[in-house]
């Protein structure tokens, strides 16, 4: 049992009552409605945050794979440039005729001469010889000129430096067969 000290004129009124009543009920639901915002907003910021990370992994995966990709188109790239450049050597006219130029000079090149360089072309062969005397390149020139499978040879320039020696370019002609 309660008593109430309180006199009758400091006891709050009904409509002050009913209206506290009123707003603790409205405190309630405005407490439920704020947790259940909360936690509404806490759940989409998580569900968000788990597709941006999927979404950057996912991001991550197609650059790796377009890196791969790139790097198989560069060398599909190099092998079909390889491809040209192999067709047009077997479109161009054979080059064994020139080889075997090369093969013939080669073989009476004496002792202190070098082939620095040769051009090799259908019918004509350009030949670079360094000799370190003036006899090692006689020696040169009368044995090219006993080879008989050149229609002509052509002495195109002869030089000499001091470091290198005698520095001669020789034009070989090929028979037509």
């Amino acid at each position: 049992m309660a008593i109430n000290l309180l006199s009758q004129e400091l006891k709050p009124k009904p409509y002050v009552v009913n209206f506290a009543k009123i707003l603790k009920k409205l405190a309630m639901v405005s407490l439920l409605v704020f947790l259940v915002g909360v936690m509404l907003l806490v759940g989409i910021i998580f569900i968000f945050s788990q597709r941006t990370k999927a979404a950057i992994s996912s991001q991550e995966a197609l650059k790796r794979e377009i890196k791969a990709l790139q790097e198989t188109e560069q060398r599909i790239v190099l092998i079909k440039d390889r491809i040209d450049k192999i067709e047009s050597v077997y479109k161009e006219e054979n080059a064994t005729d020139g080889v075997a130029s090369i093969r013939e000079i080669s073989r009476v090149i004496p002792e202190g001469t070098l082939i620095q360089e040769f051009s090799l072309e259908p019918d004509n062969t350009e030949v670079k010889v360094l000799a370190d005397s003036l006899s090692s390149l006689a020696k040169f020139a009368s044995g090219i000129t006993g080879l008989g499978s050149f229609e002509k040879i052509v002495l195109k320039s002869l030089e000499f430096d001091p470091e290198k020696g005698y520095v001669a370019i020789f034009g070989f002609h090929r028979t037509k067969v």
